[in-house]
This record gives structure tokens, sequence and C-alpha cells, in this order.
């Protein structure tokens, strides 16, 4: 039991180490709340679990394999960025243009990292310690990618409409869901085919995605500094 608790343990730190690395990124002279932080963090594990629920529902009552997976990942995307507005983006702290970007990817930090933790649970019950700890670190890693990649679309969306009337926002915010749907369906794709190929280019593109991010990122938060 207590190798078990270790290896969550370990799938969790890599969690930790994301969220560090992008508040690093977001240094400023009022850095976002730690309380404000963790509570989207942890919050967002209740909506990996509602998403697995809703999605449980989705196979039961929905027979149509081409409409499965894309209600899949809206179900993922939405529950995804609903408790990160409520908590943090209708908050004060909401206070920047780049701050949009940092609470929603926190927010699928947290997701991704409950749902690694379940899927090592499972993987640890049906194949044992060594097989589960290699193949939960590699979705750690991968997954993680996924949902980061995703949500910064959202959070994109309201950091370029951040002084925009609301009607902007809004319409902003369905492209960024749009974009985010189909970035998660792409790499959702690529997985599924099941071969070495198309995983290391999910893998790779993701890791390609995430340096667009920092970019983008480093470009906002200059573009602050000089204003």
């Amino acid at each position: 039991m207590l190798d078990f608790f270790l290896y969550v343990l370990v799938i969790f730190i890599p969690s930790l180490f994301w969220i560090y690395f992008w508040l690093r990124e977001d240094e400023k002279e009022s850095p976002e709340p730690l309380s404000l932080v963790l509570k989207v963090f942890f919050v967002s594990w209740f909506s990996a679990i509602l998403a697995i629920v809703i999605q449980s529902l989705i196979t039961k009552f929905f027979s149509n394999k081409n409409l499965v997976p894309i209600l899949f990942v809206l179900t993922e995307e939405v529950l995804k960025f609903l408790p990160v507005y409520i908590i943090a983006l209708k908050t004060k702290y909401n206070n920047e243009r780049t701050d949009p970007i940092l609470y929603l990817i926190i927010g699928a930090i947290g997701f991704a990292t409950l749902e690694n933790i379940l899927f090592f649970i499972q993987d640890f019950i049906n194949h044992g310690a060594n097989f589960s700890i290699m193949t939960s670190l590699y979705r750690t890693i991968g997954a993680t990618q996924i949902h980061i990649a995703s949500s910064f679309f959202l959070g994109l969306a309201l950091s370029l409409t951040y002084y925009k009337k609301k009607h902007i926002r809004i319409l902003a915010l369905h492209i960024g869901l749009f974009l985010a749907i189909g970035t998660h369906l792409f790499f959702n794709y690529l997985i599924s085919q099941n071969n070495s190929l198309a995983t290391n280019l999910a893998f790779y593109t993701g890791w390609f995605l995430i340096f667009i991010i920092l970019a983008i990122f480093e470009l906002l938060r200059n573009k602050i500094k000089k204003d």
C-alpha cells in the first residue's frame, strides 16, 4: 500500500512543477494569491469527476460513434472552463490581460492531474505497479499537454478581448471554445490510432504547442509592461 501512495505522489509531482513553472512565467509586482491558485487547481478535480460521470451517461444514451468523441471533449472543455470562470475570472484578481490564460491553464493542470491519477489506479489494478508507473508518467506528460493547449485557446480569446465590450468577449469565447475542442479532438484522434507514429506525433506536437503558448504568453506579458 505504501508503494501505491508513493507512485501516486510521483504522478502528482509533475503537476506541481507545471503550476510552479507557469507562476514563474507570470512573475509581476502583484502575483496571484496562492490560496486562489490552489483553489482553482483542486476544484478542477471535481470538474474531472463530474466529466467522467457525464461521459458515462453519454456512452449509455448515445450510440453514434462519431458524435460521442465530440460530446466527450465538449464536456471536458466546458467543465474545465466554468469553475475557473466562477472562482477566479469573476474576481478582482483577474486584473491583467494574461490572467485568463494563467488561471485556465492552472485549471487544466488540475483537471489533468485527477484524470492521470484515476488512470494510474486503473492501470495499477489491471496490470500492476511497474506497468502502471511507466504508462502513467508518459500519460501525465502527454495528457497535461493536451489540456493545457486546449484551455490556452479559451484563455487567449479572453485575453485578446480583455478590454472589449461584453458581446465581443462572448463571441471570442465561443471561437476559443471551438478551437479548444478542435485541438483536443485532433490529439485524441492521433492517440486513438494506437500506433507509435501517431502517438509520437501527438507527443511532439504537444511540446511544439507548449513552446508556441509560451511565446504568445511572453508577448502579451511584455505588452502589459509597455502599457
